[in-house]
């Protein structure tokens, strides 16, 4: 007999994603929310990103952006 999965099955997984650097560590979806405050921070506009280019460079603890190809910006990589 075929025992019955204890766990729901969903069309989604919800996942944490984590750079580990150097004894630091910072949880990608806080960056992402930090680069869209920081577009957000500087923008003259209501209109939300349509397209987002990160760059994380843990040698300069920095996370770095370019929003909509025209946007270019940067936050701390650890603690945003």
């Amino acid at each position: 007999m075929r025992e019955e999965n204890q766990f729901q099955k969903s069309d989604t997984v919800q996942m944490d994603i984590y750079l580990q650097y150097a004894g630091k560590q910072a949880l990608i979806s806080d960056l992402t929310n930090a680069v869209q405050a920081q577009y957000e921070s500087f923008s003259n506009t209501e209109e939300k990103i349509k397209f987002l280019e990160i760059y994380l460079k843990p040698e300069d603890e920095k996370v770095y952006f370019v929003a909509d190809r025209k946007y270019i910006g940067e936050c701390p990589l650890f603690n945003a």
